[in-house]
C-alpha cells in the first residue's frame, strides 16, 4: 500500500502502511536502521498520536483522516540521518500532501 498514489485506498492498518514502507526499506539495504514507528495522527492538536503508524500496529487509517509521516526515518548509529515530514490528508479516492516544500534531493 502506498498512502499517496497507492495501490489500495483506506481503511488499511497502521501496520499495512508500515509494512508497505518497511519493504522499500528493506530492499534498499536499510532495514536494520528502520524506526518501528513512523507516523501519527494529527487533530485539533499538533499531533494527537493516534493512528501510531508503525510496525505490527492494529489502528485503521480510514478516509477523512489526516496523517504525519516521518520520512526517511532511517538513522545510522553514529552518524544520524535526516527527517522530512509529510502530512497527508486521507480521502476515499486520493491522498493528498498537504506539506509543501522542494523535494529534490540536495548534495553538499
Amino acid at each position: 500500500m502506498n498512502l499517496c498514489g497507492g495501490r489500495r485506498q483506506p481503511p488499511a492498518t497502521a501496520g499495512e502502511v508500515d509494512a508497505a514502507a518497511r519493504e522499500v526499506v528493506e530492499k534498499a539495504g536499510y532495514g536494520s536502521n528502520y524506526l518501528d514507528m513512523v507516523g501519527y495522527g494529527v487533530g485539533q492538536r499538533q499531533s494527537e498520536f493516534y493512528p501510531i503508524i508503525g510496525k505490527g500496529r492494529a489502528e485503521i487509517i480510514e478516509a477523512g483522516m489526516v496523517v504525519d509521516l516521518l520520512l526517511p526515518t532511517i538513522y545510522r548509529p553514529g552518524t544520524g540521518g535526516p527527517r522530512v515530514t509529510d502530512v497527508i490528508y486521507i480521502s476515499k479516492d486520493k491522498n493528498e500532501i498537504l506539506t509543501d516544500y522542494p523535494r529534490e534531493l540536495v548534495r553538499v
